[in-house]
């Protein structure tokens, strides 16, 4: 996973080691293996396309989570793959019925370019691992989510030249 949101905020981070060339972040590990201090800090765009319109926390509980959550309404942390890039087994797909993803399909099949598609980036783990929904567990160690949050994800450029420098000292 190289990003994660938070929602209903929409505020992301990434994985230091696809910014930082040369951060000690490589391997099959999903999450980064310095936990919390492998991720940016808490960005926001009040642009993104996760912000255009509707309510992603309505969709997750109703398409993705299939209706286990409708009663929390909390913010949800999601892990993912930038760009939808992934790769899933038949036995994954599997693990859902076939009514599952075709009433996802109606949804997402209503306009060229609907919302839940741009949401859909963000719930791929949660499709295809049912059992292991983002929502009960968390998949990584993300950090602290204040009320301070940087505007883009390269606004803090203080942080990435400081790992940069500690990069060149041997720090990690």
């Amino acid at each position: 996973m190289n990003a994660a949101s938070q929602f209903p905020r929409a505020t992301q981070l990434n994985r230091l080691g696809i910014i930082v060339q040369g951060f000690p972040d490589e391997g099959p590990e999903m999450c980064p293996k310095l936990g919390a201090e492998g991720w940016t800090k808490w960005w926001f765009l009040p642009d993104h396309p996760h912000l255009k319109r509707g309510d992603m926390l309505d969709f997750y509980d109703k398409y993705v989570a299939a209706s286990h959550r409708l009663a929390e309404r909390k913010p949800l942390i999601l892990a993912f793959a930038q760009g939808g890039r992934f790769a899933v087994s038949r036995a994954r797909i599997h693990a859902r019925p076939k009514t599952y993803y075709a009433r996802m399909l109606v949804v997402l099949s209503k306009e060229v370019n609907p919302q839940e598609g741009f949401w859909m980036e963000a719930v791929w783990w949660d499709v295809f691992h049912p059992e292991a929904l983002q929502s009960k567990t968390p998949l990584c160690e993300y950090p602290v989510l204040g009320e301070h949050v940087t505007r883009g994800p390269y606004a803090d450029t203080g942080i990435l030249n400081a790992i940069r420098a500690q990069l060149r000292g041997g720090r990690w």
